[in-house]
């Protein structure tokens, strides 16, 4: 259940964690999906350890199962995530719309499993299918995968290149009560992108 965690939302997503990721090696890279998904994941590197990401890109933020209708759910998500980020100063209103169009559809991302990027893509959904076969019991997938640090889920990222800003949604989910979902503005200039601030969309 997420729907305790909407009081929570304005106190967490003030929190903000600023970095500066160069895309290396990559011509345009700011609109190059795969090359703003691999850096964004090196966020969360912890050495000897990886992320399990899906192979989808996705908003994968769990409200849409409150809403009968898609464009319901759209219109309520975005008019929220417009607001928070407008008392932040930042006024993203059709990036925020491009975001919701272009992961309407799931699609797989093309992202290339990478020990140096500390994570691996579940192409054929041997980690996923691992904790349903168990029940969800975090603690038996942990032995299974003991340098495993839990689940990443990232939409495919929308980049405007006259106001050189990016927006992407990212979510984690490590545990019972150990997950979170974020839209996460970035700027990005001369190929490295720097986190400028984000919305926190639930948490658990």
């Amino acid at each position: 259940m997420r729907s305790f965690v909407v009081a929570k939302i304005a106190v967490f997503s003030t929190f903000i964690l600023l970095t500066s990721l160069p895309l290396f090696g990559h011509s345009g890279s700011c609109d190059d999906d795969v090359a703003v998904l691999s850096q964004v994941l090196k966020e969360w590197r912890v050495e000897g350890q990886y992320l399990v990401v899906s192979p989808l890109s996705t908003i994968d933020d769990g409200w849409d199962y409150f809403f009968d209708d898609y464009d319901d759910y759209v219109a309520h998500m975005s008019g929220y995530i417009v607001a928070r980020f407008a008392t932040k100063g930042e006024h993203i209103e059709r990036l925020v719309d491009r975001l919701f169009e272009r992961n309407k559809i799931p699609s797989k991302h093309g992202l290339i499993s990478s020990e140096e990027g500390g994570y691996v893509v579940d192409y054929d959904e041997s980690y996923r299918n691992s904790l349903y076969q168990k029940q969800g019991r975090w603690e038996l997938w942990y032995k299974e995968f003991p340098n495993a640090r839990g689940f990443a889920y990232l939409s495919v990222p929308v980049y405007d290149e006259e106001s050189g800003l990016l927006l992407i949604y990212m979510g984690r989910s490590s545990g019972y009560l150990d997950g979170f979902g974020h839209v996460v503005l970035y700027s990005c200039e001369d190929d490295t992108i720097k986190e400028l601030e984000r919305v926190a969309l639930w948490m658990r």
